[in-house]
């Protein structure tokens, strides 16, 4: 119970310095994960520039620091990237899920299993998934690898 209080204040405390620099505007979405406790997703003023397109930023934390990341978000297309690797999801008329993966990290790229990861596209009635409902599905499998 110690541990996990610990966790949460730190947690807490990342988060409202954070604040303090002035770079987030607010918390989103928070859950819980398996592998690495509980997370918070905040937005920010940042922008990820891929091929050409502009991403607006969230950043995801983790009771874990060592999985935390970021999301960049540009219409039906997301990338959810940190040092050692970048997912490309896509809400598509085949569902929502990873479409293509880059590693910087050889052994995070050992970790990989692509069969694990085609499992998790989700079929969605609409070719448009809420931002908040893919920042979710993201937060919560992405970090699997760590």
């Amino acid at each position: 119970m110690k541990k996990l209080a610990l966790m949460f204040g730190i947690l807490l405390v990342s988060v409202m310095s954070l604040f303090a620099d002035g770079e987030i505007k607010d918390v989103i979405l928070s859950g819980n994960t398996v592998e690495h406790g509980e997370y918070v997703i905040v937005d920010t003023e940042d922008i990820y520039y891929f091929m050409g397109k502009e991403y607006d930023v969230f950043t995801v934390m983790y009771d874990e620091p060592a999985a935390n990341m970021k999301i960049g978000v540009n219409g039906k297309e997301y990338i959810a990237y940190n040092e050692d690797f970048i997912f490309f999801y896509e809400c598509s008329r085949k569902g929502f899920g990873v479409r293509k993966v880059l590693f910087n990290n050889s052994e995070v790229r050992d970790l990989y299993d692509e069969k694990e990861f085609s499992k998790q596209t989700i079929l969605c009635p609409k070719k448009k998934i809420e931002d908040l409902t893919a920042l979710g599905i993201i937060a919560v499998y992405v970090p699997k690898l760590k």
